[in-house]
């Protein structure tokens, strides 16, 4: 993997500012202005982000007809590996689509069973004699693991001007296409991205009539964290799409021209999240990504804080490695100072952890050795971390969730102190990436097939 040595030299930075720090810290003046400008932005983000009508209820929102010089064909690829109990309702999702041209339906369905040893190949096959419009593609044992490359050999026989990538477990309404189309209509948009929700969460309305002991409980309470969590992340993307910023693609629901993808040499065959590398890679080519809150896919949440963990892990990796791979083309590019700003901005969410890492390492190991290290700057760098994601839980629980006074300040502390798992798994997949080796092989993440 390309940059290894600059994990290493930007380690080496933050422990020499963090050391710097603890014997030349700044005052309380300049900490408390920093903190309120954060906040300030921060909150501004999240109002911005949470306040369009399409977020709080995408249904209703208003969407514009597909012009008659754009109405592609779309190619809905679905790679699926041991997806047997979930890959049934998934295809017949997409195959309810209501999208047609003059023709009769203006779709297709390429399923990639990729290497499965349960009956994943069997299903699709069986669904394949009601549906002309799916196609089945079989990859042979030996080739290469991974979704990316499951998606490029799919890619040939793909008829569409658009491809659609779905999970094995997703979701739709029969409008989705319609709902997400109109926003790929500019010239300068490469792809979309759905708004993505978790479909076995429970009900919010239902969190005061729980006992704890039922609440607690692996198959609701998780997703519905998982729920909130991904509505935050909405919000963080209307607001970065509203001010030009570096939209990411989530791999779930999500629309690519067949023009922009081919552009940038199709899917990476060695990254562990092609979502968020492709998304780079276009940004660095020039194409815009929209946002489209109004089409919702839903998958489903992990069940197990181990299964959580190993599923942020990989992320946190690919999201690293992306910037390691493609950071330079992106700096160069010919793009909007916003987006580059934007995408750049987002490495501080592998920054501040490590920062705060280091920090309380050294006040540790300063209090064993009897030596004096000002704990302000560990207390500041904790306190950004808050201000960065507080404005974004308080805003989303409130328009989203429930203002119920019962409800709204448990929602509030549950899902901050959930949060708080981004800080070891980042902390620990960077040290893991600088001291030990890279996660090779692509880890999909299970389905149980629980209806939501």
């Amino acid at each position: 993997m390309r940059g290894k040595a600059v994990l290493w030299l930007g380690n080496l930075i933050l422990i020499g500012f963090v050391t710097l720090n603890a014997h030349y810290a700044l005052g309380l003046g300049p900490l408390a202005v920093g903190l309120a400008v954060l906040i300030a932005y921060s909150s501004y983000l999240a109002v911005r982000g949470t306040r369009r009508r399409s977020f709080i209820a995408p249904d209703e929102a208003q969407v514009g007809d597909l012009p008659p010089s754009f109405h592609p064909f779309v190619s809905l690829l679905v790679p699926a590996k041991n997806e047997a109990r979930v890959i049934a309702a998934t295809i017949e999702s997409l195959s309810n689509l209501n999208y047609a041209g003059p023709n009769g339906r203006q779709f297709e369905i390429i399923a990639v069973d990729d290497g499965s040893t349960d009956d994943t190949f069997a299903v699709l096959k069986r669904l394949q004699q009601s549906m002309p419009e799916l196609v089945v593609l079989r990859r042979v044992a030996n080739a290469m693991p991974g979704k990316a490359a499951a998606l490029n050999d799919a890619l040939p026989l793909a008829r569409g001007e658009v491809m659609g990538v779905f999970d094995a477990d997703a979701r739709v309404a029969p409008s989705f296409l319609r709902r997400a189309l109109p926003r790929l209509v500019p010239r300068e948009v490469g792809a979309l991205q759905a708004q993505k929700r978790v479909s076995n969460a429970g009900r919010f309305s239902d969190v005061p009539l729980m006992r704890p002991a039922e609440l607690l409980r692996r198959s609701f309470f998780l997703p519905l964290l998982q729920d909130i969590e991904m509505l935050i992340d909405t919000a963080c993307q209307i607001a970065r799409s509203q001010a030009r910023g570096a939209v990411d693609l989530r791999g779930n629901g999500l629309l690519v021209k067949r023009e922009a993808l081919l552009a940038v040499g199709g899917w990476n065959n060695e990254t562990l999240t092609d979502d968020l590398d492709l998304s780079t890679r276009l940004h660095a080519a020039g194409w815009l990504i929209a946002f489209c809150p109004e089409a919702v896919v839903w998958e489903e949440g992990v069940l197990t804080w181990r299964a959580l963990f190993r599923q942020r892990r990989r992320w946190i990796e690919g999201h690293i490695r992306r910037y390691l791979d493609h950071a330079d083309r992106l700096v160069r590019a010919d793009i909007p100072a916003t987006l580059k700003a934007d995408a750049l901005a987002f490495v501080a969410e592998f920054a501040l952890p490590m920062w705060l890492f280091f920090g309380l390492t050294f006040w540790l190991l300063s209090a064993v050795a009897g030596i004096a290290y000002d704990p302000i700057v560990c207390c500041a760098i904790a306190l950004g971390n808050v201000a960065m994601t507080l404005p974004f839980i308080l805003t989303v629980t409130w328009c989203h969730v429930s203002r119920s006074p019962r409800v709204y300040p448990f929602v509030v502390l549950a899902v901050s102190v959930y949060l708080l798992h981004w800080l070891p798994v980042i902390i620990w997949t960077v040290l893991r990436l600088v001291l030990l080796r890279p996660q090779r092989a692509w880890a999909k993440t299970e389905h149980v097939g629980e209806p939501g």
